[in-house]
């Protein structure tokens, strides 16, 4: 995979927890709360968001 060939730069590149949080509030402003859905199917991800 190419996180692994490039795993300093992956890991400049990912997201603080900060951002995901951020983005749940846009989308409650923009749709509302009802069409939030957070899922907790992380064992298929790569590089989970900063803390």
């Amino acid at each position: 995979m190419i996180y692994n060939k490039y795993h300093t730069e992956a890991q400049a590149l990912n997201a603080p927890f900060a951002f995901v949080i951020k983005h749940i509030k846009y989308i409650i402003k923009l749709a509302g709360l009802d069409y939030i859905g957070i899922g907790s199917e992380f064992d298929g991800i790569q590089v989970p968001p900063k803390r």
